[in-house]
């Protein structure tokens, strides 16, 4: 039993020392190694690493600078099997007999996108302009180029934002074109759809807009393409925002979505926005490319929109919703009540609106929370109708004694099951040591790394954490670049004190009270003790077990479960051994401190 109990001791989330509260760190590549395949060079720097289901990563790194005309490289595998892909100043998969250039700008966090089939798009340059190459290593075709002809038009691609790639290998990006030679500038712009065998036009500037009555787009990218990251799903499902040239300013931008058939309308503005007394306000494009909507592989679509009150009804502000099955629906509104806080949803960071929902249909966001007292930074996860937060600013940053959590970081990442990934400002009163990364459940999250954090990269080789981890901003499924993946490893980049950079992974692990419980009822009954004792004890858990999961039962499942350590105790020696009854009580200890200490006041479960 010792063993099985040693993983409460890691979830607990305020009642353990941060050393056993961290999970466990593995090493792939750390800057002034050797890069496998290219023998003489050592690594400096990476990019943001994708992980898929598999456990095949990729990422990019740059090697010194002995020779600037090839320090640049992609390499994709397993931990334990990486290979060199891609190297700059490789011929171009064209033809062409341009050179490949592997771009990262660090403040923009490019790098490769990874699906499960081990397909991969990049972002890159050929011949020193940007293009955007795919497939698997050994196999890369070019899907655009700046230069090349755009299909189904007498224009050229000029430029374009990052790729992504679906989990079935459709290719969505946005691009400007023109043809600059002939007096046509470069500020057409638009969206293409790739899948493999033919690259399609979406939708286009100047172009009429479905279902407008031949309104026409005037805007779908913006001023910031080069740092914006479209979602696609299967098919090509891709969601995305434009403005028209109607003749009411207030009716003249709208969301559409993708589909086979082509892109369908969803909402416009001016409309009646569904389920609240409000109209749809502006889809603004132009929000430096943060303002996406999500979608995941059943079509299913997470987007923001203001919204403009109707009549008197003064409830307006940004909103979210979700639009599956032909149907829109409010997640929730400005000036709702938050649950779990005494509070009111606000804010709704309208700069980085960063909207995730999963293949299960889970959602997390981040929004601010009006109090009496204050104006609360909040991450939320959960299924559109179960929402709870699973880090608020002012809270007890978990398994950091005495210090708590003073905003949250616009860096998260969930799965499919359940599973979450994120990053917070801590309030340490000097602003050192103050950026920390957590995953795990939403309702027990572990600390992976904080800033200040010795790390023992590889034996004897110590460094001192500088930053929160940096990994992908995803859904899994959605066509970004994405670093956790299903089996719920997460890769991420971490920058050292000294300098340098590494790619690590760390498993999350995760079980509130009723997986724990599950495990205890399940161990009761294995015990080699009196019969009549494991009956009464094993009565008295599943009598907690039917409580734990009602929030209005939570204090009967305590009392019932401090019983169950009364019995414990007092056949401690009798009809139970020390060892075995210190385990029990233990395990029932730790449950009851989740329960205790949730992080949003709902159940960890």
């Amino acid at each position: 039993m010792i063993a099985r109990y040693a993983v409460i001791v890691l979830i607990s989330l305020l009642i353990i020392p941060l050393a056993y509260a961290q999970v466990e760190i593995r090493t792939i590549a750390v800057s002034g190694e050797s890069p496998p395949d290219v023998p003489g060079r050592t690594f400096e720097t990476f990019s943001v690493p994708a992980l898929n289901d598999s456990g095949t990563l990729a990422f990019y790194g740059y090697m010194d600078n002995s020779d600037p005309t090839d320090n640049e490289g992609l390499w994709v595998g397993t931990p334990d099997s990486l290979s060199l892909a891609l190297r700059s100043g490789d011929l171009a998969p064209d033809g062409s007999g341009d050179s490949v250039l592997i771009i990262n700008s660090p403040g923009f966090e490019k790098g490769p996108v990874l699906n499960n089939s081990g397909d991969l798009v990049l972002g890159d340059a050929i011949g020193g302009w940007r293009a955007i190459i795919a497939g698997k290593p050994g196999a890369f075709r070019v899907v655009a180029r700046r230069g090349t002809p755009v299909p189904g038009r007498n224009l050229f691609y000029a430029s374009f934002s990052e790729p992504s790639l679906s989990p079935d290998g459709h290719i969505a990006f946005a691009a400007s074109i023109g043809d600059p030679g002939n007096g046509i500038p470069n500020n057409i712009e638009g969206f293409w759809v790739d899948n493999g065998t033919t690259l399609s036009e979406i939708a286009v500037t100047g172009e009429a807009a479905p279902d407008t009555s031949g309104q026409l787009f005037t805007n779908l990218v913006g001023n910031y393409i080069a740092v914006t990251v479209f979602t696609v799903g299967n098919n090509g499902v891709l969601p995305f925002k434009g403005e028209l040239n109607a003749p009411d300013s207030s009716a003249d931008s709208g969301l559409w979505l993708n589909l086979p058939g082509g892109p369908d309308l969803i909402a416009k503005e001016g409309d009646p926005a569904p389920g609240l007394p409000s109209h749809y306000g502006k889809f603004v494009v132009d929000q430096a490319g943060t303002d996406v909507p999500g979608v995941n592989n059943a079509g299913t679509v997470i987007f923001s929109a203001n919204s403009s009150s109707i009549g008197g009804n003064t409830i307006s502000g940004p909103s979210i919703f979700i639009y599956e099955g032909g149907v829109v629906s409010p997640l929730v509104r400005k000036g709702e009540a938050a649950p779990g806080f005494d509070g009111t949803f606000a804010g709704l960071n309208p700069i980085a609106k960063k909207r995730l929902i999963n293949n299960s249909g889970q959602v997390a966001f981040s929004s601010q929370v009006w109090t009496d007292d204050d104006n609360l930074d909040v991450l939320w996860m959960g299924m559109p109708d179960s929402l709870g937060a699973v880090a608020a600013e002012g809270q007890p940053a978990p398994g950091i004694e005495g210090v708590f959590i003073r905003s949250i970081s616009q860096l998260y990442a969930i799965n499919d099951n359940g599973m979450i990934a994120f990053a917070v400002w801590l309030d340490t009163g000097d602003n050192t040591n103050d950026l920390a990364t957590y995953g795990g459940l939403p309702d027990c999250p572990q600390l992976i790394v904080r800033e200040g954090d010795p790390l023992e990269v590889r034996p004897g080789d110590v460094r001192t954490v500088s930053t929160a981890a940096v990994f992908g901003i995803s859904a899994g499924s959605d066509g970004r670049r994405s670093s956790l993946n299903n089996a719920n490893e997460l890769a991420f980049r971490l920058a050292f004190t000294d300098g340098s950079q590494g790619i690590f992974m760390a498993k999350l692990q995760g079980a509130g009270p009723v997986e724990l419980l599950e495990t205890l009822i399940e161990d009761v009954q294995g015990l080699d003790a009196h019969q009549g004792t494991v009956n009464s004890l094993v009565k008295k858990l599943l009598n907690a077990q039917k409580k734990v999961s009602d929030e209005s039962q939570v204090k009967a499942a305590i009392n019932t479960l401090n019983a169950f350590i009364n019995e414990v105790e007092a056949q401690t020696g009798k009809k139970l051994n020390s060892d075995t009854a210190a385990e029990l009580v233990d395990a029932a200890e730790q449950i009851i401190a989740l329960l205790e200490n949730p992080v949003s006041g709902s159940v960890c479960s």
